[in-house]
């Protein structure tokens, strides 16, 4: 019988690093909580979007001894069909995903014209999506953990033209800035690993400063329900699947006064 695999991927550049036991404190939260986002089962740190890919199709890695029931051995690497949720954190901005971890600055994607996933460039991506529609169970979802990247008509486009290479799945970016942080999601004895999870924020664009953005998220950082875990649920999230908006997300933009 096929598993059902949840796999939180996190960038080489983003805040946080995951265990490959990806449950929250190793299996003893039942739901999410401040420090994580409960629900994923394996954890993978990645530098490229190709490398991701062949992790989850390859056959070469395997995953913790919770995936297969087992508890003393690692179990088998991932089979074609067996991930039902992929959620990829990488830097972002409107109708771009920084999946080959290449942004230098954290404050504002810095990535050049022809680098990053977008519309544009998405022709370099052909071959990595392929291993992730073997790799992807039918009605699977692919998550971009990613600030802003599915804001916007730009955004739009992106998750559409990802939909229409991995059909049937749904494809979710979020239209606000997202947030992690390394200190509040770290994973007590496993020292430089953090518990899974990007938070779902209000805000649409980021602050003028990098140290005015520092300050806008410890206020609500206990309140999951005014910046919860970004799911395809939470009130952020752009889904699109077979090239169709089936949930907008857009944050609430507020025009200037002429």
């Amino acid at each position: 019988m096929a598993r059902q695999l949840r796999v939180y991927a996190a960038g080489s550049n983003v805040p946080i690093s995951v265990c490959r036991d990806a449950r929250l404190r190793a299996g003893s939260a039942k739901k999410d909580e401040t420090y994580g986002q409960f629900g994923w089962d394996y954890g993978i740190n990645y530098s490229n979007f190709h490398r991701l890919a062949l992790v989850l199709v390859s056959g070469a890695t395997k995953t913790p001894p919770h995936t297969c029931d087992n508890y003393v051995w690692d179990c088998p690497p991932p089979r074609a069909g067996e991930v039902s949720e992929l959620a990829v954190q990488a830097h972002g901005e409107p109708g771009i995903v920084d999946v080959d971890c290449t942004s230098t600055n954290w404050y504002k994607a810095d990535n050049p014209v022809d680098t990053g996933l977008r519309v544009a460039t998405m022709w370099k991506y052909h071959a990595h999506f392929a291993l992730l529609d073997a790799a992807l169970a039918e009605n699977g979802r692919l998550y971009f953990m990613s600030c802003r990247a599915g804001q916007g008509v730009d955004g739009t486009k992106l998750l559409i033209e990802v939909s229409r290479l991995l059909p049937k799945r749904e494809i979710i970016a979020y239209t606000t800035m997202g947030f992690s942080s390394g200190g509040d999601q770290s994973r007590p004895g496993n020292h430089g690993f953090a518990e899974p999870g990007m938070r779902d924020t209000p805000f649409p664009f980021p602050s003028p400063t990098p140290i005015i953005e520092d300050a806008r998220y410890p206020p609500l950082w206990n309140d999951l329900k005014k910046m919860p875990w970004a799911s395809r649920h939470s009130p952020h999230a752009k889904v699109v699947k077979d090239g169709k908006i089936i949930k907008l997300g857009e944050p609430p933009i507020k025009k200037k006064k002429p």
